[in-house]
């Protein structure tokens, strides 16, 4: 090989000089020649090496680029999944649907969000005992008892004008405080004449709309099986359209009270609860409260009191508004003041809380001791209007 021979040749201490001749043996190449070739086996070889090293690691970083590519491709689809998810969740909880139902104004019982809006009217309700059983009581969402001569009480039922009740009354006179009350809710006002302060009343700028039978006829009619004047009568249908006749005065909207839902069953007391207002041989109501139904049964003349039709008068809130009541004549009518506030009680879920009453915003509001303005049960209520010196027992 190149190599041997390479190696077996002498050429230690050859002259360098050019015009000396030197010889060599046949076959071989010379030195300078040989070194040449060595050189470029040499770089050859390194030259593949290199060249492989280069191939590998160019294989491995077009390997490892890949890799990372394939890595990143899929942690970026995980997170646009996850913000796509996180969207998504989010689109979910920003497009809840809307509630579809609300509280009504007048007694906070649940109607479909898009009820119409409605008026009110008030009625004037006989309370003497020749009166009794009335008709309509049961059904009204709102009532209103207050003092008026002889030691009796009168009632306003204050209704929805989308109620529906077929029959209300007696129907009876009106007084000066309770078209106050019946100016809260901007009602039609309806009576059967009325105290002179009263009708005098009627006819000032802030009054309710005055719906006097008198003028009125066509929308009551009398029953022959009673006697005058406890027989006259109305219904929820003649209000409805005598309202739809009244022009309305652009007033604000119903200022509502606060309202809740029931207390939960084991929150409400078991035994024996009851309300008492007024004293033997004069006027009095009890109130008897029922765990059950979370309400309170009103007992007159020692029994339930019921309407002709059988429906026995409860309410879900009994509120006792205390204030400064005057008689003004020898007949024995009433100032009440309705404006200035004071005492009051609220019986509900079974228990009596005293606070205050305030007239707030338009409305007789009512606030516990520490002046928070009470939250009622949704449903009925009754407002018991009494003088300072009416006993109240619970």
């Amino acid at each position: 090989m190149h190599t041997a021979r390479i190696a077996s040749s002498n050429s230690i201490a050859m002259p360098t000089n050019s015009k000396i001749p030197r010889t060599q043996p046949a076959g071989t190449l010379p030195v300078a020649k040989r070194g040449v070739f060595v050189s470029h086996v040499s770089t050859a070889i390194r030259a593949k090496r290199w060249h492989d090293a280069a191939m590998w690691s160019v294989l491995v970083f077009v390997s490892v680029v890949a890799f990372a590519a394939v890595a990143f491709a899929m942690v970026q689809q995980g997170t646009e999944y996850t913000f796509a998810s996180s969207v998504r969740a989010t689109r979910k909880v920003s497009t809840v649907a809307a509630p579809t139902t609300v509280r009504r104004p007048l007694d906070g019982v649940m109607v479909p969000v898009d009820t119409p809006a409605i008026g009110y009217f008030a009625v004037m309700i006989d309370n003497m005992i020749d009166a009794l059983p009335q008709s309509g009581v049961a059904k009204a969402p709102l009532v209103i008892e207050a003092p008026v001569e002889g030691g009796i009480t009168r009632l306003l039922a204050v209704y929805p004008s989308d109620a529906v009740v077929a029959k209300i009354g007696p129907v009876r006179s009106a007084r000066p405080y309770y078209i106050e009350w019946a100016a809260e809710f901007d009602a039609l006002y309806v009576h059967s004449g009325g105290s002179p302060e009263a009708l005098t009343r009627l006819k000032t700028v802030d009054s309710p709309h005055d719906f006097n039978e008198f003028f009125n006829g066509e929308a009551f009619w009398r029953e022959s099986s009673r006697i005058a004047p406890h027989n006259l009568y109305t219904s929820s249908t003649l209000l409805a359209k005598a309202l739809g006749t009244v022009p309305r005065r652009g007033l604000s909207p119903l200022s509502v009270w606060r309202f809740k839902d029931d207390a939960l069953l084991q929150d409400r007391p078991e035994g024996v609860v009851r309300l008492t207002l007024g004293e033997e041989g004069k006027w009095k109501v009890f109130w008897l409260y029922d765990q059950k139904t979370n309400a309170w049964t009103r007992i007159m003349h020692g029994s339930a009191q019921s309407d002709l039709g059988g429906d026995t008068v409860t309410a879900k809130n009994v509120a006792v508004q205390i204030t400064k009541v005057v008689v003004l004549d020898e007949i024995g009518r009433r100032r009440v003041d309705t404006t200035s506030g004071g005492d009051a009680f609220l019986a509900i879920d079974g228990h009596v809380l005293s606070g205050t009453w305030k007239k707030q915003n338009g409305r007789t509001r009512f606030y516990d001791a520490a002046g928070n303005e009470l939250s009622f049960n949704a449903g009925t209520t009754w407002i018991e209007v009494i003088s300072a010196d009416t006993p109240v027992k619970y």
